[in-house]
């Protein structure tokens, strides 16, 4: 880990055969917040992870800066393990929770039986009604074109 108080930032290099890149750039997401983050390839198998701080800080506050990276990088490697240990078992659990969450078929509904003995007692005699409006009448009868002007049928 170097510090570089006159920048104001700590420049640490990470090793990708003992700190997955994945697990590098998580733990440097964390750090977006806090501070301005930097990945770099150094060499073939490290990147260089720059933390400079948005204010100005003392060399300790950047020692910690640097001390705290580390401890992220460490977690988030035991957690990408792990996910990767246990990639079967959280398929298995999320396969039953997602299918859990499937709601049951609802049972068959017998069709219903019509009753067709209202209909019998229902006046349906054919007398006229007030339609001022004229909404009862059918398109036909209310846009047809009056047969006797314009026909040109012979």
């Amino acid at each position: 880990m170097d510090i570089v108080a006159d920048e104001n930032k700590v420049v640490l290099r990470a090793d990708t055969r003992a700190y997955p890149q994945d697990a590098i750039m998580s733990a440097a997401y964390a750090f977006v917040g806090r501070c301005y983050v930097l990945l770099d390839v150094d060499e073939p198998d490290s990147l260089r992870v720059s933390l400079t701080g948005r204010d100005i800080l003392p060399t300790e506050a950047l020692r910690a800066l640097g001390g705290e990276f580390g401890n992220e990088l460490l977690a988030q490697t035991i957690r990408q393990r792990i996910v990767e240990q246990n990639a079967p078992l959280i398929g298995q659990v999320v396969g039953r929770a997602v299918a859990g969450a499937r709601p049951a078929p609802a049972p068959p509904q017998p069709e219903p039986a019509f009753d067709l003995s209202e209909l019998e007692a229902l006046d349906l005699e054919d007398e006229p009604f007030d339609d001022p409006l004229g909404i009862a009448m059918s398109w036909e009868d209310k846009y047809a074109k009056d047969k006797g002007k314009g026909d040109a049928s012979p």
